[in-house]
């Protein structure tokens, strides 16, 4: 069994597993804020190809595609053997709900990890420390 990885900003590496649960994870989240998960398919041209490759909280799956959101616990179920040819790129992004509003930003967080685990063991493969 191999070491999970401890990634940093713009780092790559090869994906041997094609089923995977990626999870986002903050240490602590202030009362009453709340995150909104969303991914992104992007095509050749780094956009999204139509409104079916953009899954979110009103659209949690894209079962053809292989990706299920759980907007709760800010977790993906990705099978990338079944993401389509044209499908380039997957991002992940998070936002604060009513944050401009509430005037609240991801500097209240303390911290927030990124975790790849393979989808049938459950080992952590990655993980990645975000910069809040």
């Amino acid at each position: 069994m191999t070491e999970p990885k401890n990634l940093i900003a713009g780092q790559n590496f090869l994906l041997e597993n094609f089923d995977l649960h990626i999870l986002i994870i903050p240490e602590h989240t202030p009362t009453g804020l709340v995150l909104d998960t969303s991914v992104f398919l992007l095509n050749e041209n780094g956009k999204v190809g139509s409104d079916h490759d953009f899954v979110f909280f009103n659209q949690p799956a894209r079962l053809d595609q292989g990706l299920e959101l759980d907007c709760e616990s800010h977790k993906l179920t990705l099978h990338l053997q079944r993401v389509g040819p044209a499908v380039k790129k997957i991002v992940l992004a998070m936002t604060i709900s009513q944050g401009i509003k509430t005037g609240k930003t991801f500097k209240d967080f303390n911290k927030m990890t990124v975790l790849v685990k393979d989808f049938i063991t459950g080992i952590e493969i990655a993980s990645f420390a975000l910069d809040t």
